[in-house]
């Protein structure tokens, strides 16, 4: 009797299998516009104001932060 009612309340029998994530894809760009792969917070920005700030990026006028150099 106890057997069956421990199984019963402890047993799982679905149990889920967990995935494993590889630790170097941690902070990776899920939005795919970072320049760099990493998440820089890129995805929050307009579409206007994504091509504008790539831009200035690529030409060295700002930092990945939107910081003018």
């Amino acid at each position: 009797m106890f057997d069956h009612n421990f199984d019963t309340i402890f047993r799982k029998k679905d149990m889920q299998a967990r995935v494993q994530e590889d630790p170097a894809k941690f902070g990776s760009c899920g939005c795919g516009r970072s320049p760099v792969g990493k998440c820089v917070g890129w995805h929050g920005l307009s579409e206007e104001a994504y091509l504008d700030r790539k831009e200035k990026y690529k030409t060295g006028k700002v930092d990945l932060g939107g910081n003018e150099v």
